[in-house]
């Protein structure tokens, strides 16, 4: 008993009969334009990041050019890997939600730049605030509070 090939199917590669398979046409590959001349210089050095800084937001979201909400957790001294103790306990009631409307962007980390250029790679000393720092990123983490 013969049936009949589904007409959405692909025929079955062993059989005899079957029309050889019919490819897409397809479009060349994409490629991304390169200036040659832009990468004539040698490669630039990437060091280890380095804190040059810190600064705290208070329960209210004020800024404050200092470390006041630093944190650190001492494991207890017996040194299990579960702690006998749940790191949630009180979460609840201290967290504060941040307002989800208020776009604060990266406001406090540039107010951190600006009281402290002088702590950055590349600022002059007497440029006062009219100069260009000559960094090549800020690279920041952003904690909860």
């Amino acid at each position: 008993m013969a049936t009949a090939a589904h007409p959405r199917k692909r025929p079955r590669e062993d059989d005899p009969e079957a029309p050889p398979p019919q490819r897409a046409p397809s479009a060349p590959p994409r490629t991304l334009p390169v200036s040659p001349g832009c990468y004539a210089g040698p490669f630039p050095f990437y060091g280890r990041p380095a804190e040059v800084g810190h600064f705290s937001l208070d329960e209210q979201r004020r800024y404050h050019g200092d470390a006041r909400q630093l944190r650190y957790f001492a494991p207890p001294p017996d040194h299990r890997p579960d702690p006998p103790f749940d790191l949630l306990d009180g979460y609840q009631d201290r967290y504060v939600r941040r307002d989800e409307d208020v776009r604060e962007g990266l406001d406090h980390l540039l107010r951190w730049v600006l009281h402290n250029r002088c702590r950055l790679p590349g600022h002059r000393p007497g440029q006062g605030s009219a100069g260009v720092l000559r960094v090549d990123g800020v690279c920041h983490g952003l904690e909860g509070g």
